[in-house]
């Protein structure tokens, strides 16, 4: 054996070496690192040090909007700038509660709440939403929008300029009138609602 292949031999060994002692080290003697997880977030006392993500979820920006507290008796709705605490209507005598218990609405007239024929309008209230829709089955709608829209005044205890700051869709089906069908009619004599003859000035 001359002297490079004996160097070579040597060298080779001796890394052989390292390396099986090395991984005996980390498989048998090394201490396993634990990660410590702080079960409460809000325990780091530098919290708004680290660079943070992005926390911006516009479903949740429009629920804290919503979160406005509600006194008892009151509901809190939709308006054109934000939400309104107005009469809880719903515990009134006349209003129904649909089958999955979600929903409440008031069907005028009554007795005709379940017929295509008879029925002049619907107030609908959508919690989930807390938003109000008014549905005008029957013409002329600018008659049955005025007094649809005065009940829903007294049900909510609001004056009529109170109203056109609600963000309530106000609309005829096309099978009612089919030229208003896809229109947000609006309240009567509001700003950006379709004019009919007998409306108020407001």
């Amino acid at each position: 054996m001359n002297k490079s292949t004996l160097i070579i031999a040597t060298v080779t060994f001796l890394l052989l070496l390292t390396v099986g002692a090395g991984a005996t080290y980390i498989l048998f003697f090394a201490q396993e690192e634990k990660v410590s997880v702080s079960p409460d977030p809000f325990s780091n006392p530098f919290p708004f040090s680290e660079q943070k993500k992005n926390t911006s979820d516009p479903a949740l920006d429009t629920k804290n909007q919503g979160a406005v507290d509600t006194p008892t008796g009151t509901i809190s709705i939709r308006g054109l700038d934000g939400f309104l605490n107005v009469r809880d209507f719903t515990k009134d005598a006349d209003v129904g509660i649909t089958v999955d218990g979600a929903d409440y609405y008031v069907a005028f007239p009554k007795e005709f709440e379940f017929s295509d024929t008879g029925l002049q309008y619907e107030i609908s209230y959508i919690p989930e939403e807390q938003r109000i829709y008014l549905s005008i089955f029957t013409e002329p709608i600018g008659d049955i929008r005025r007094m649809a829209s005065n009940d829903l005044m007294q049900r909510l205890n609001l004056s009529s300029k109170e109203l056109c700051v609600l963000d309530v869709l106000v609309v005829a089906p096309r099978w009612v009138n089919q030229y208003y069908a896809d229109t947000n009619l609006g309240f009567p004599g509001c700003p950006g609602s379709v004019k009919f003859q007998g409306d108020p000035q407001l």
